[in-house]
């Protein structure tokens, strides 16, 4: 996954088994507590999945003032970037899924 960092406008990744909290790689800068809110997100993602009837997930992008991060399902993992405050997430966002989806 440390192509992700090859990405302008990423800071940092963290690579997670999709049902649990296990970490399975990380590089660059990240957030101490990255890892703890994004396993918070994926039950949350669950519960508004199930209610709105979506399918199957594949991102979840959240944008604030002082950060942006992008939580990509992929494979059987789920892929935590966490972008530069100055990214746009609706233009960084194709260039992480083809890139991830070229690594397959």
């Amino acid at each position: 996954m440390e192509f992700l960092m090859s990405i302008e406008g990423v800071k940092g990744y963290v690579l997670f088994q999709e049902e649990g909290p296990t970490v399975l790689s990380k590089g660059g800068n990240v957030s101490s507590n990255f890892s703890d809110l994004t396993l918070f997100w994926v039950p949350a993602a669950a519960v508004v999945r199930d209610t709105l009837d979506l399918g199957r997930i594949e991102t979840i992008g959240l944008s604030g003032t002082k950060k942006r991060v992008v939580l990509i399902y992929h494979k059987d993992n789920l892929v935590g970037c966490e972008i530069g405050e100055n990214v746009n997430l609706s233009q960084i966002l194709p260039r992480l899924q083809e890139v991830l989806k070229r690594s397959s």
